[in-house]
This record gives C-alpha cells, structure tokens and sequence, in this order.
C-alpha cells in the first residue's frame, strides 16, 4: 500500500501502522511519518503606545516543525539599537508553537523606537520559497510621551538691559516640538541645538532686559503624538526707580495757585513691597505723603504722584525719589524738574500822583517759568515805547521774576488815566494787572484877552485885561507888566489900587484914568502845587507924536548923491507913517526942497541930483497918526569926485569850449586913478536858470588890460562888455559900459537828453516806445542818439546794456523784442562829435500777455468720491494771473442687473489767484479715472492748459436687490430666489453672497440686522436671527434663480438643508476691495410666508 499525499500539513505527521492477516494472525508494521515545516509567525505584535514609567508588553508567536527560536530588534529611524534591559520570556504553547513576550516594567525614552520578531529554525526554505513563508514580523511602536525640562534654576534674575538667555530640553518619541510662552502668548522660537532621535534642545535669547518687557513666568512646552509637556521658570529684575516725572495739565503748563504733580516711577519684577519715604533735606515725593496723591500700579511698575496744591516758580528745582526696601537697602533717582507755570502778579502797579513836567515811576512785578516779559497799556492800548517817547521801561531780571518800571519824562496833563502791566511767558497765557490811576498837578495859562491894546488918551479913560488859566488844583492869579521904554523893562507886579480894580479871583482886571504910563507888556501868572505858568506878554499901547530925531549923520557921500541917516525917535506907541527931509544948498537959498520918505521903519535916505563937490544942509522930522514931531539938529555935507568915463577897444578870442582871453585899452577920461577894470559877460541865448553867469564880471588891477575867462558855458555865445572903476574912501566909482561883443565859446559833448519817459504799447507786450527831449545843453551840434534798456531785475546784476541807435531827427523809436510784462529800465544819450553822458532812468512795463500753463499739478487727499489738486504759478504768468480755470472731465461703464450704463461727468470750478492754490474737488464718482485741464487767465485771455490724470477710489458698492421669492413648495425645505446682478458703479465686485437667516414663527426680516458680519459656517443649531453665508458667487457667475438648501457646497459655503418650522430671511451682499480692505453693502432682506415651512410633522 502506498500513500501519497500531495500537500503535506503538520497535523498529517505522526505514527503510520500498517496490518497484514494471514489466516488467523495478523502481522502489523509500524512507520513514525515526521513531517517538517518551515517556521513562520502566526501574529505580529500589536501597535500600541506607553506613557513613561509604566509596565507594558509585547507578544509575538511564531509556528514551525522542529520548533523555532524568536529573537527581537529595535530601531529608530532605521537604526538598530541594543535591547537592554528589558525582561524576554518565551511560552511554549506545543510543540510546534512557541510565544516570546517582551516586559517593560519600567518603560521609559531608553526603550522606545520600533520592536518586531525574527524566528529562525533549523531548516530553511531552498529555492523557491513558499507563500507563507514569514520569519519577520510587523513593527510595533513604543511611544513615549515627551517631558520638558528649562535648564536654568528658578528664580531666574536677569540685570536690567542685560541680555537674557533661556533653554529648554525635551524628550519623547517620536521627537517633541518645543514652544515658548510668555504671559499667555506665543514667542517666536529660538534656535535648535543637539538634536537626538529622541531630544531636542532650544535656545531663545532676549537683549536689553527691563522688568515692563521680560520679568515674568516662561513656560516651555513640549508636544509629540502621545502628549504634552510644560517646564516653567520665573524670570525677575532686580528692583529700580526713575524720576521725578511732571505731570502738568494737557496745555502743557500749569497756572499761579493751582495744583500739579510730580511723580516716580518703581520699576522691577515682581515688585516687592516697598515704602517710599520723605527725605528732609529735599522734597522727596511720597506715597501717602498727601490725601491726594496718586498711585498707578502695574505688574513690573508703580507710578507714585505727589500734588502739589498751589503751584508758584519755586517748584521748579531738584528732587530725589527714594525707595526703601523692606530688606534695608534704599534706591534714589534724583533731577531737576521745571515746572512751566504762567505769569503772576507779585507786585500790582498801584495809584499814583506826579507834578507836571517831572517823571513819574510805575512800579510791578511778576513771577513764572520760563521768566515773563512785562508790557504796559494806557487806557487799554498798548504804550508806544519807541526811542522818541516820553516813555521807557526798564527791568530787573532775577530767575524766575522780572521787575518792571515804566518811567514817563516830562509827565502832563495828557498822561492822566489808567495803566496796567500785561505779563507773558509764551505760554498761551497772558495776565493783566489791576488799573492804577496816574493822576497829573498841572497849571496852564491859555491866553490873555484881549490880545492887544491901542488906545489914545484924547478918546479912551480906561481898558481891562482877562487871563484865561487852567489848572489842577485851581492855580492862583498874579499880573505883572513890563514898561515899553528901554530903561525901564523890568516886569514888575501889579497890585490892585484905586487904578486897577480886580473880580473873579484876580483874573480880570480894569485900569482907570489911563495914561501913556500904562503903556507896556503885561502877563498873567498862575501858580499851584504844580508849580508856575505865565500867559503871552499882550501889548496896551498909548499913542501920541514921535519925539524928536537924533543922531542924524552921513552914510554916505557921491559925486552927486548923499545918503544921510538917523536914529529912529520914540513914535509914542503910534507907529511913524513917514519922514520930511529938508535939503539946501550952501549959499544958495533958492536950491532948497523937502523930500517926504515914506515907512515907519526908514532910517536912512539918498538925496540924489545934487552936485559934485557942493555943500548941502539936511534936517529931518517924524510924522504919525497923531501928527508932525520936532526936527533934527542941522547936517552939513560936501559930495565927492565922478567915476571915470568909458573903455577903449574890447577885443575877444576863444580859447576852449570854456575857456576865452578879453583885451581892452584905457578910458579917455579916467577921472583919477583906475583902480580896477571889470569884464562882464552872459549869455542870452541860456535859460535863466542855467545861466549862472548872466550877472558875472571878473575883475582885475587897473595896470591890466587883458584877463582870461574861465567856466563858461561849453558851445554858448556870449555878450562881453568892460568898465572902468574908480575907488574913493572904500567906495567904487564905476564907470560907464564899452560897446558889447559877442563871441562862441567850442563844441563839446551834450548833456543828458531830458523828459525821457519809456511808456507801454497797448497789445503789443513785445514792445516799448521811448521819448525824450533834446538836452538843455547840446554843446555842439546833435548828430542822433543812444538808447539804452535792460530788464529791472536784481537777480541779473551782471546783464549787458543792449542799446538801439536812432538819428537826430528823432525823438521817439519803440524797442522791439522784448519780454511780455516786464519792467525795463531806459537810458537815453545824446551825440555830437563824442558821446554824452546818459539820462536819468525811465521805468516802463510791457504790456500783458496770455500766460504759460500752471506746474507742479498734484493730487492728494484723494477719496472715494472727493480728492485735492494743488498747482503752482505758471513758470511765465506774462501778466497779473486774474483767475484760474478747472475743467474734470470722466466716465464710466458699468453693468446693473442686466444692463450696461454709461455716466460721464463734466465740471468747471473757477479759482482766485489770491487764495491757496489749491481746490478740493468733491460729489464724484468712486473708481473713476478723471482727466483734468487747468489754464490760467490775465486780462489777455485764456493760457496754455496744464494736465492731470486722477482716479478716486473704490467705495462700497451700491445696495443690491434683495432676492425675490420665486417658487416655495408646501413642505418643502428648499427656497427658489431670483437674484439680480448688483451694480458694480461703485468698483469691480469680487464676489457676492448670499445671506440666510433662520427665524422663529411670527418674526419678520426686520427682526434680524443682515448688516453685521454674517457666520461662514452652516449648522443646524446655529443662533437663531443669527446671518450665514450659504452661497458665495463670482459676479460675473451669479445664476439668475438659485435653490435656497440644495446642501451643496458653493465656493466653500455650504448651502445647507432648511428646517420645517420656521421662518427664513435672506439677503444679497456685495463685495468690493480697497487697499486690501474688503467693502460691502447688503440689501434689504426678503422673507418666506410664515406658512409655507411650518409644517407639523406627526
């Protein structure tokens, strides 16, 4: 019997018998049939993980025939490890069948990684290797989860702006992420150091510690897949104070008497307690120095103020704040604080009272920080304190205080009234003073009534004198008089008598019986406190005949003239009308005459047509209104020798254009020695006023008979005569003229030309037309002119002269090629045979033109609908700019609903050139680009136009459509809406939503405010009135009809499915972009009849 067996399993091996009967007896054989499998693992161990410290195991069971050995491997990141200490135990379940169980009892980092099984046996598979052949096992994970560990001590103590360092380990498997934080928030990461495959070790580093930005708890935490780890650590700064501080009031200042504070800053952390003492050789700021004083505490600082209640300048100064801390040890910070505090008032200027014409002193003080400066006011205007017033001020300046003192010289009655001090320190804030009245004693005499007195004896017996007079107080009258007659002119006073009567406190007065005695000068004079005042002396006059004439004498004595004088006699206080003068010849009474000499002033006369060499007597008397005065003493006079007769021959030759030599011979009658000869020459042809020698002579000995005459008019004929003089006792005898002579002087360069006037050309702002006269003094014959003209302008100090050439016929030409409303300057010079000198300058203008186009054109402030444009003047305005032009043109396309629109938008706007430059164009369209002209105008006309391209920004778009309502299926949990594309006017939109709100029966859309960022995520429970976006839309993409609840997802929102028993609202909201900031607008919100959804479901 043979038994074959294709496959041979283990559970076929075992003892074969095989029996064989022979008649009665059977005979059995035995065979043991051992069937040898190769080895392979039932099952792989189980994936698991551990937390550290705790006892876990690992089974792996592997079959086979002999019976297998299993052996274990670990490895991380494909790296084999050791397996050391770690309990092995091995089952065997059958013969067949062994079990291997790893232990951890303590699992910790050094165990974890990937674990799997090997078996081997003593046969192996040759060739081709069977199916289920498996000798290695899946691997299993031992996580561990990961610890953190900051390897600095706790506390940490960290300087102030020292650098901070902190690290933190952490191990685990797989390999933790390590994060830091400081008080509540993530700080960025710090460097990686020493990474293992199953640690990690980070650094962050901190510079310039202070307590406000690094005191405080650090945490380091660790995360792999199996958990979460957290190291902590406390990092103080040591404890310090900062100060003083000032906190003044929010003008920056503070006034006279109000309260302030000055305050310390105690900064660390933590911060322990401290007290903060008074120090009592300075002003140390406390904590609870006063019921008022204010404490700011923070976790690293506390601010400590102490309020002042009345401040004043001696605040300002050093302070200290100290801290004592509760261990002993103190901290100070000490510094000057200046308080700003305005002016105030230390000394009021106060009532005062002054004689007239001395100087009045006005004293006041003031105190701030910074030192005011002190002005005064005279009845509530400013005093003028210029170097030509009566009024000076001078002051004393200390640190905080300046004392100030008007000084008025010469006060008067004008200075009576109020004054007052205005201090100032620059700080916003200026204080007055009280008034003080300045009061003046004064005395005034006005005049004296009437102001003259003239009366006759015969027709007159009395007159009366008034004195005006003012004064404070009421001044005392006296009057004096001062006697006409010169030996008595000494003022002496009046005394009231039986000839003078006085009234009205001796201001009027009446002389009775008058007599030429009272004539004189009297005055009046006032006197009180003040001091004295005397009136204007008035003249009382009593006329009667003058007295005799005296001291009549010679003056003077001629061949045929006799000049007498005399001593002008008393007129009795009535003026002389005129003098009688006797004249007779000696010897000869029939040669006598009387002369009457006109003028109460004559003194002297000359008796004229009298005989040379002859005796003469002269007697003279005065008359006046009254009548003839007595005559004078006798006067008896010879008259003298005749001056020679005429010249010779007068001859002339030029010598230069100035320059000519006169020649003459000797008189035929000298009638005695010729003492001097006298050339006289003018020059009719001259203007009298240019003429300076039309009266000349030039004089020389009588031995001379030629002389040269120098400075003479240049190209001028001249008149010349000569005359003989004679000299007797000092007086010259001049004799008669000899026949004139004319002769011409040379030619010489000409004067400036005259009345040059340089004058615009109406329209024509290229031209000037220049005139002028012909020079005064020509010199020569003019040949033509030299016109000169240059731009006025101080910045081209170096600019050429241009000139233009015109002939002697003329006297005006126009300048051509000049600049449009420009001022030039003008010269005009004349020619003879050489140049003459220039002109005085003429100014004159071009006229107007159109001008050059605005510059510099800008935009800024630039909005949605609204933006700035700002310009310069045109670079060549060519005239006065009168006004500027804006012309903003713009349009756009945009699509509403269905539709395409076109707007377009033009606007003018007019500027004056004497405000700003600049205009804000507002009531645009957003996102236009706009084209804008901008000309300028003189009285010309209109000029070049300058150009700009401006866009306005996008706005928030225009309020869509509200969905409309279109199919609603009783029952159903869907909504079909009509929608209509927003309009885009505004700016493209980049998407649309649509807004869905659930509601409970019996509300209304209103009940929900769609105006209010809307939830992007759907959910059955979510808050009910409470908007999600169940669709978004591209614009360009917006369906005509939509399903409200299909539960389909559009651009990411999900459109869930509506619920039965309520009432849903929904809206359409658009979206624009500016500046990457979204902007939206949502439509009014439309809602489903209450009825159609609530559906009871049994």
């Amino acid at each position: 019997l043979i038994i074959k067996k294709s496959k041979w399993k283990l559970e076929a091996a075992g003892v074969y018998s095989c029996s064989v009967f022979f008649q009665e007896s059977p005979v059995t054989v035995s065979a043991n049939a051992i069937v040898r499998v190769f080895p392979f693992i039932n099952n792989s161990p189980l994936k698991s993980s551990s937390s550290e410290h705790l006892p876990y195991n690992i089974n792996c069971t592997a079959s086979g025939y002999p019976l297998p050995t299993i052996e274990w491997e670990r490895s991380i990141n494909g790296t084999i490890y050791p397996i050391d200490g770690i309990e092995k135990r091995q089952l065997r379940v059958s013969d067949r069948m062994l079990t291997s169980i790893l232990t951890f009892n303590n699992s910790s980092i050094s165990t974890a990684g990937e674990y799997r099984c090997r078996v081997h046996s003593s046969i192996t598979p040759q060739g081709r290797v069977p199916s289920h052949y498996r000798n290695v096992s899946d691997s299993v994970s031992l996580q561990v989860p990961s610890i953190a560990t900051i390897l600095s001590k706790t506390p940490f103590t960290a300087n102030w702006g020292s650098r901070l360092t902190l690290r933190c380990v952490a191990t685990g498997y797989p390999v933790p992420n390590i994060t830091w934080m400081f008080g509540g928030q993530q700080i960025l990461s710090g460097a990686l150091k020493n990474t293992t495959a199953t640690s990690i070790e980070e650094v962050v580093h901190f510079d310039n510690v202070s307590a406000e930005s690094h005191g405080g708890s650090y945490s380091c935490l660790a995360k792999n897949s199996i958990g979460t780890s957290a190291s902590t650590i406390t990092v103080n700064v040591p404890m310090r104070v900062d100060g003083p501080i000032l906190r003044g009031d929010s003008k920056g200042y503070v006034r006279y008497g109000h309260a302030f504070s000055i305050g310390c800053l105690v900064r660390g952390y933590p911060l322990s307690p401290t007290q903060i003492k008074r120090n009592q050789q300075k002003l140390v700021i406390t904590e609870k120095s006063t019921s008022n004083s204010l404490t700011v505490a923070l976790e690293s600082s506390r601010l400590v103020f102490l309020t002042i209640p009345a401040a004043n300048v001696s605040v300002s100064g050093s302070y200290i704040c100290k801290m004592h801390l509760l261990n002993g040890s103190t901290l100070t910070s000490s510094g000057k604080v200046s308080v700003k505090v305005a002016p105030y008032f230390v000394q009021n200027v106060t009532d005062m009272q002054y004689l007239q014409h001395s100087s009045a002193r006005l004293h006041c003080s003031a105190a701030g920080n910074p030192r005011p400066t002190i002005t005064w006011t005279f009845n509530s205007s400013a005093i003028n304190l210029t170097s030509t017033s009566t009024r000076h001020t001078n002051a004393s300046l200390l640190k905080f205080l300046t004392k100030s003192v008007l000084t008025i010289n010469n006060v008067s009655r004008t200075d009576i009234g109020f004054y007052r001090c205005v201090a100032s320190n620059g700080l916003r804030l200026k204080v007055t003073s009280a008034a003080a009245f300045l009061d003046v004693y004064y005395v005034l005499v006005a005049s004296v009534r009437p102001l003259s007195v003239v009366l006759q004896t015969n027709n007159h017996s009395y007159f009366t004198l008034t004195c005006l007079v003012m004064g404070n107080p009421m001044p005392n009258v006296t009057w004096l008089k001062k006697a006409h007659l010169r030996e008595d002119r000494e003022m002496k006073l009046l005394a009231p008598g039986s000839r003078i009567v006085s009234k009205d406190n001796n201001r009027v007065v009446t002389f009775l019986n008058i007599s030429t005695e009272d004539s004189g000068d009297y005055v009046c004079r006032a006197s009180n406190q003040a001091g004295v005042a005397t009136s204007s002396e008035v003249s009382v006059t009593i006329q009667g005949v003058p007295t005799k004439v005296d001291v009549l004498s010679v003056k003077d004595t001629t061949d045929n003239n006799v000049t007498i004088q005399w001593k002008r006699p008393f007129d009795q206080y009535s003026s002389i009308s005129h003098y009688c003068i006797r004249v007779e010849m000696e010897g000869n009474s029939t040669q006598s005459k009387l002369i009457k000499v006109l003028g109460s002033l004559s003194t002297s006369f000359v008796v004229s047509h009298l005989k040379p060499f002859s005796t003469y007597h002269f007697k003279v008397h005065a008359v006046n209104d009254i009548g003839p005065g007595p005559a004078s003493d006798l006067l008896r006079v010879r008259t003298l020798t005749s001056a020679p007769g005429r010249v010779g021959q007068v001859n002339a030759q030029v010598l230069s254009s100035t320059k000519i030599q006169v020649s003459w011979t000797r008189p035929e009658t000298p009638n005695g020695n010729i003492s001097y000869y006298r050339v006289y020459f003018s020059a009719p042809s001259l203007p009298q006023h240019l003429d300076s020698m039309s009266q000349s002579f030039k004089q020389v000995s009588g031995t001379a008979l030629s002389v040269n005459v120098t400075g003479l008019e240049k190209f001028t004929e001249y008149n010349l005569n000569v005359t003989a003089v004679n000299v007797l006792d000092k007086n010259y005898l001049e004799g008669p003229a000899s026949n004139p002579i004319w002769i011409r002087t040379e030619e010489d360069a000409p004067s400036p030309p005259m009345n040059v006037n340089a004058a615009m050309v109406p329209d024509k702002p290229s031209l000037l037309n220049v005139r002028w006269s012909p020079p005064d003094s020509p010199n020569g014959n003019v040949t033509g002119y030299i016109i000169l003209y240059k731009k006025n302008d101080s910045t081209l100090e170096d600019q050429p002269w241009q000139s233009v050439n015109v002939s002697s016929s003329k006297i005006q030409v126009n300048i051509t090629g000049l600049t449009a409303f420009t001022m030039y300057v003008v010269q005009v010079k004349a020619i003879t045979f050489k140049p003459g000198s220039v002109s005085v300058h003429s100014f004159a203008t071009t006229d107007q033109s159109i001008p050059s186009s605005p510059e510099n054109l800008q935009a800024s402030e630039k909005e949605d609908r609204a933006f700035r444009l700002s310009w310069t003047r045109p670079k060549y305005p060519k005239g006065a700019i009168t006004n500027y032009t804006i012309l903003l043109m713009g349009s756009k396309t945009y699509s509403e609903g269905n539709q395409t629109k076109v707007v377009s938008i033009k606007r003018t706007k007019t500027v004056r050139p004497d405000l700003p430059l600049t205009t804000l164009l507002s009531d645009l369209l957003p996102d236009v680009e706009y084209d804008i002209e901008i000309v300028a105008h003189t009285v010309k006309g209109e000029g070049e136009p300058g150009h700009i391209s401006v866009s306005t920004e996008v706005s928030e778009p225009a309020q869509p459509q509200p969905p409309v309502t279109k199919i609603v299926a009783h029952g159903s949990t869907r909504i079909t809406v009509r929608l209509v594309k927003p309009s885009n006017i505004n700016g493209d939109i980049k998407f649309v939503d649509l807004l869905v709100a659930k509601l409970p029966l019996g509300s209304t859309a209103a009940d929900v405010d769609f105006g209010l960022p809307a939830s992007e995520t759907y959910s059955t429970d979510i808050a009910l009135k409470t908007p999600y976006i169940a669709a978004r839309f591209d614009y360009y993409r917006l369906p005509e009809t939509f399903i409200i609840g299909d539960n389909k997802l559009y651009e990411g929102y999900l459109n869930g499915r509506l619920q039965l028993g309520y009432v849903y609202a929904y809206a359409l909201r658009s979206y624009t972009s500016r500046n990457n900031e979204l902007l939206y607008s949502t439509s009014t919100a439309s809602e489903t009849s209450t009825h159609v959804l609530c559906l009871c479901v049994s």
